[in-house]
């Protein structure tokens, strides 16, 4: 993620604590909803993951499939660690864009 957001959110996630956690079965469907459900009641979350968990598997593909998964924005991914944040609401009314 770019721009100002993405400046912003990365920010706030240094001070963020690991609240997901995904061991050596990988992404899961559970750690999908987990996400989602967490995404409901915080803007932004911070996801561990195992050494073990990737087997093969680039950890920016796992980040990106996390994200489609449970609806979030991609914000970074660092090391072993992805930042996830609430997508933004789509605006309506007459300030909305066409």
């Amino acid at each position: 993620m770019k721009g100002k957001r993405g400046e912003t959110l990365r920010a706030q996630g240094q001070r963020t604590e690991a609240t997901v956690f995904i061991g050596r079965g990988g992404l899961t469907p559970g750690v999908a909803a987990e996400v989602t459900a967490q995404l409901k009641s915080r803007a932004l979350i911070k996801v561990k993951i195992a050494s073990g968990a990737v087997k093969g598997e680039n950890i920016r593909e796992l980040a990106e499939a996390l994200a489609a998964q449970s609806t979030a924005d991609l914000v970074e991914v660092r090391g072993f660690t992805i930042l996830l944040a609430k997508r933004p609401r789509a605006r309506s009314g007459p300030d909305a864009e066409a």
